[in-house]
């Protein structure tokens, strides 16, 4: 645009008052003069060929802006086919000369609508090109990167599947083919036991071939092993780079393959003053293990993900030498050489933390190898700290475990514990009550923590608590996993208390059939609520709400504070937050589902694990119709209206997908931080049902679950 040359270019003057426009041309430059009242506002110019645009303002300054931005119409409201009836031409026959200056090609005898053509074009063109510079820059980074290191196949398969191989059997050809060196043999070439004429299936035996140790497998064609890999590289002076790819290694008649498929590049940046690294994703989705080539945006529409992986321990100081990152190289160095699987992306994010890194180097050494896994996952990608229950700030080894007697840390080693077990361990020290090792054990393998027995007030040891449940677990629980018959004891006590028992009393805290007495409560206290309804009054409102305010304090302040950030109403559907603990009750009792009668929900509330929420009709915001349950970051678990059943439910979902589209732009970090750690409790939950098998309850929480968007 020649914007001197304008300037220079004395306007075209009307006489008319109101909104005029009058027309000039300089070259290929159409110009429109936008009068108000015979007083400039602004000159608007457009080349005709190239379809650049531009304002100039009688301020002195140039924008980019519309014809109708000149005129005063806001673009996100109007069309060129709505604007400028109020706008006259002078001369009139301005309005004909203007489209003998733009390309006919459009065939609009509106000027105006020519114009926004025009407009359009240079627009997307212009976002086009500017697009097409992006991805190339992308593309230029990404050509730099090294080549995968060329042992990395065969690194891979030994560190993630211990070198094994299998030998697969073909019935038609009574053949065996060897997948570490590809041959095949016949039955006879084999060496076998004495006394055995064939080899049984997922027997190891020699391939005769290149004598290494095989699994016979006669019963399958194939046998997959998925895992990730993590390689540091060098790319060039401004940075180093983090690739995470997912591996998937696959054994048949046919041999071995390493499938590759890269999720995430890191460039790890140098004398960056503002950032530490740049990410990139892998756009092809992982199933597709890179047939389509490998491309990486900075944006992630195949939702790639990074996890824990085995390290390569080739090129790592070269990588972070100079990085932010750069005090990792050593210690990295010696896990990636013992060949350690841990959230490397994790370590990485507290970046100089030498609390976190001697922390993690004793752990290595000291052979506590599910405490450093787990210790790798605990540092928050929103604050980069670790939150895990290690005081890395000890200056010994007893003060970072929390324990004086160094043999209870040896106990830790000797177990292979990892978090759950130094809890045990403390709780043990501070209360001068031993825990024996098959009680330890029990306690590992069920994953039951200190927190998961705080309902019982009677004085149980752990001892006590694993006998008690493995007996009820033969008498009325079989198959049942001990959480669950934990979950169905702690509900039980609960009930117990509301109905005023002793729960001092043995006999009642530990009945000899409790699944028998849990059954018998339930009914109980079914049969008393239909004639506490009866009978309810604002006085037992009031009560019951004291009660509840006393049981769980500070869970009516929560809801109180999400009120604001999780209602949301359209023309058909609202989102209420209950303000009183009682309305979830009521709420549930109304539905008939448990809601109402279950008090776990008053407990998440309150750790702010999720939040309950009733979904009503506009219509009738006064009628209970369906309970959620949703998540800090607005995943909803589980929604529930009369008797479990979902009456409209395509029509709520619905709503509860714009629900979470509002939401979304109201949660702020503190809320994302406690959605993670809901999730990972879901996912905890959830494989607890798949272990003891409960498809019911699974199918239920599938078709319930709705991820935030």
């Amino acid at each position: 645009m020649k914007r001197k040359a304008v300037m220079q270019l004395p306007e075209a003057q009307t006489k008319k008052m109101g909104k005029v426009l009058t027309l000039q041309t300089m070259d290929e430059i159409l110009i429109l003069n936008y009068w108000e009242d015979r007083a400039l506002v602004g000159r608007y110019c457009m080349n005709t060929k190239t379809h650049e645009y531009a304002t100039y303002y009688a301020d002195g300054s140039w924008r980019e802006q519309k014809l109708m931005s000149l005129m005063g119409y806001n673009p996100a409201y109007y069309s060129y086919y709505s604007v400028g009836h109020d706008v006259a031409f002078d001369p009139v026959a301005a309005k004909e000369n203007i489209m003998a200056f733009l390309p006919p090609e459009y065939g609009e005898n509106d000027p105006y609508v020519s114009i926004g053509h025009h407009e359009e074009e240079y627009s997307r063109e212009k976002r086009d090109q500017k697009e097409l510079r992006r991805i190339e820059r992308i593309r230029e980074k990404m050509n730099q990167i090294p080549k995968l290191p060329d042992d990395f196949k065969t690194w891979i398969h030994r560190v993630a599947a211990g070198e094994k191989d299998f030998g697969f059997y073909d019935k038609d050809k009574s053949e065996w083919s060897c997948t570490a060196c590809g041959k095949t043999f016949g039955e006879s070439d084999i060496e076998h036991e004495p006394g055995q004429k064939k080899i049984k299936n997922n027997q190891i035996f020699f391939c005769p071939e290149c004598h290494k140790n095989i699994r016979a497998k006669k019963r399958s064609k194939g046998v997959s092993l998925r895992t990730c890999a993590v390689v540091l590289q060098n790319v060039n002076q401004r940075a180093g780079v983090a690739r995470y790819i997912d591996v998937c290694i696959d054994w048949g008649y046919t041999g071995r393959t390493v499938k590759t498929s890269e999720a995430v590049r890191i460039l790890l940046l140098r004398d960056s003053p503002r950032y530490a690294c740049e990410l990139y994703y892998g756009q092809g989705c992982r199933s597709d293990w890179g047939a389509y080539g490998e491309h990486f945006d900075d944006k992630n529409p195949s939702n790639r993900r990074i996890g824990e992986g085995y390290l390569h321990p080739e090129g790592i100081q070269e990588a972070l030498k100079g990085t932010y990152f750069s005090d990792w190289d050593k210690l990295f160095h010696q896990l990636a050489q013992a060949g350690k699987q841990l959230d490397y992306n994790r370590l990485m994010i507290s970046q100089g933390n030498r609390d976190l890194i001697n922390t993690v180097e004793y752990l290595f050494k000291g052979r506590f190898d599910r405490l450093l896994l787990e210790t790798s996952r605990k540092i928050s990608p929103y604050t980069c700290e670790y939150y895990g229950p290690l005081k890395i700030r000890g200056k010994s080894i007893e003060q970072v475990f929390g324990l004086r007697d160094r043999q209870l840390i040896n106990r830790i080693r000797n177990c292979d514990g990892g978090e759950n077990i130094l809890a045990w361990l403390r709780w043990s020290e501070q209360s001068a009550k031993k825990i024996d090792e098959e009680t330890l054990n029990w306690l590992t393998k069920s994953d039951i923590k200190q927190e998961d027995l705080s309902f019982l007030t009677a004085p149980m040891s752990p001892r006590q608590v694993m006998n008690y449940i493995e007996k009820q677990r033969a008498d009325g629980y079989k198959g049942k996993s001990a959480r669950t018959i934990l979950n169905q004891w702690s509900d039980y006590l609960s009930m117990c208390r509301g109905q005023k028992k002793d729960i001092s009393d043995e006999l009642v805290y530990r009945p000899r059939q409790l699944k028998r007495r849990h059954d018998e409560i339930v009914e109980e206290i079914r049969k008393q609520r239909m004639i506490e309804e009866m009978k309810r009054s604002k006085k037992a409102a009031a009560e019951a709400a004291k009660k509840m305010r006393e049981k769980y304090p500070g869970a009516e302040e929560i809801l109180g504070e999400i009120k604001e950030k999780y209602e949301y109403s359209n023309d058909e559907y609202m989102m209420i937050v209950p303000q009183r603990l009682t309305e979830i009750i009521t709420e549930g009792n109304a539905l008939h589902h448990c809601a109402g009668s279950s008090e776990r929900y008053f407990e998440r509330i309150m750790q702010r694990e999720t939040y309950i929420c009733f979904l009503r009709k506009a219509a009738e915001p006064q009628t209970p119709y369906y309970t959620i349950e949703v998540e800090p970051g607005g995943t909803i678990r589980q929604h529930r209206s009369y008797y479990d059943e979902e009456p409209g439910v395509q029509e709520i979902r619905g709503f509860l997908r714009e629900w979470q589209r509002e939401i979304k732009k109201r949660l702020k970090a503190e809320d994302h931080k406690l959605a993670h750690i809901s999730a990972q409790k879901r996912r905890k939950n959830i494989e607890e049902l798949q272990a003891k098998n409960n498809l019911r309850v699974l199918k239920g929480l599938e078709e319930d679950f709705m991820e935030a968007i």
